[in-house]
């Protein structure tokens, strides 16, 4: 699944704690969508992107489109379940308990599906076969 550039609804199926982040340079942080820093340590929309970190989910949207580096913040879900896409669907009651890293900012992968490896979290539940429950606190990123 491609990116998204529009701002999507995600299910949540917890109260999330929620943080503060500035935003990277002439972009629009999406609500809903799957959030990284940047080697600057600016918010950014979530990539399979070599050396970014994973955020959590975006809770707001901020357009940030015609601003500078951390001109604005964006509050971000920093843990919570959220329902996303998993790369190459195929999602079965065996994948509870795997981590997933982040493919896109609407979709994530197994460590097989991902080239960077940025861990978002752990596959809690299973929706359907192309859509899974994700805990993205810190303890469920840590292998």
């Amino acid at each position: 699944m491609a990116a998204t550039t529009v701002s999507i609804v995600t299910p949540r199926r917890d109260d999330g704690k929620c943080e503060r982040y500035a935003i990277y340079q002439a972009i629009k942080a999406l609500t809903g969508t799957l959030k990284n820093f940047n080697t600057s340590g600016y918010l950014v929309e979530g990539s399979d992107t070599a050396s970014e970190i994973f955020a959590g989910v975006g809770a707001e949207e901020v357009d940030n489109s015609a601003g500078a580096s951390g001109a604005l913040t964006a509050k971000v879900y920093t843990d919570g379940i959220f329902d996303f896409t998993l790369q190459g669907g195929g999602a079965a009651v065996t994948d509870i308990g795997t981590r997933v890293f982040v493919k896109d900012n609407q979709t994530v992968a197994k460590a097989a599906d991902a080239t960077n490896d940025i861990p978002c979290g752990t596959i809690v539940a299973i929706r359907s076969a192309t859509v899974v429950g994700v805990d993205i606190s810190i303890g469920a990123r840590k292998a």
